[in-house]
């Protein structure tokens, strides 16, 4: 059911979320669903090169597709989206260079005009 005020929710939301007390506690939660997803599809390391820092960590479409599910969902909910549908196959987590790299090697980088390499 939607809200009464749509304006007023989204204003109290940014402001709670943004602002307030559950800043800490909804990025608590994010972090954990991005280290969860990690660990399901191999580990917190890039599976290319082994770095291991989870802030230079992506998640990476293994047959591309990655586009589509950016348009569909927002990335903040990707996590959450393959947790329900209990991390089914078809992602790995690379680096973030790794990741433009195979882009790059598989003809899938696009630029700002949408134009290929």
């Amino acid at each position: 059911m939607p809200h009464k005020n749509p304006a007023a929710k989204r204003a109290y939301n940014h402001k709670y979320y943004h602002e307030g007390p559950g800043r800490q506690q909804h990025q608590a939660y994010q972090l954990e669903l991005k280290l969860a997803t990690f660990n399901a599809y191999g580990g917190c390391k890039c599976a290319r090169c082994g770095f291991a820092d989870h802030r230079g960590l992506n998640l990476d479409h293994i047959a591309g597709g990655g586009t589509i599910d950016r348009i569909t969902s927002p990335s903040r909910t990707i996590y959450l989206k393959l947790k329900r549908l209990n991390y089914p196959p078809g992602f790995q987590v690379l680096c973030a260079n790794c990741n433009s790299i195979k882009k790059y090697e598989n003809n899938e980088f696009k630029g700002p005009r949408g134009w290929k390499h």
